[in-house]
């Protein structure tokens, strides 16, 4: 049964705003666990540890993903799934290592990893607005 009680369907931009504050959140995580100043041999001393912080925001972004899917399609999607639609764990992984390089990397974009979700995830006429 879907939390969602609303008579009509969400446009498409709802839920690609919608999955992509899921995503923001687990990417703010990220960097919040890596930040500019994290000196490469602090990431080597500590990295199982860090890494195994950086899988839980991403695992808890492929739920909310999963969640989001389920309860607007009412079908089901893996928290997996949903993170391998998008390829959200290689892309923090990528993020991480070039950050630690450059302090200046800029962080992955949300919008374009959220639009993608949304596109694979609902590739049919679904949205009020399609």
């Amino acid at each position: 049964m879907s939390m969602y009680k609303g008579q009509q369907r969400f446009t498409k931009e709802q839920v690609i705003f919608t999955a992509q504050v899921i995503i923001c959140a687990a990417i703010d995580r990220v960097e919040s666990c890596v930040p500019n100043c994290t000196p490469a041999n602090e990431w080597e001393s500590r990295g199982d540890e860090l890494r195994a912080y950086i899988s839980g925001a991403t695992e808890t972004a492929g739920m909310g993903l999963a969640v989001l899917y389920a309860q607007l399609s009412g079908d089901g999607l893996g928290i997996s799934d949903a993170i391998a639609i998008i390829g959200l764990d290689k892309e923090l992984d990528h993020f991480i290592d070039a950050r630690i390089l450059d302090e200046n990397y800029p962080e992955p974009d949300s919008r374009k990893l959220a639009e993608a979700f949304v596109n694979k995830a609902w590739p049919g006429p679904w949205f009020a607005d399609v």
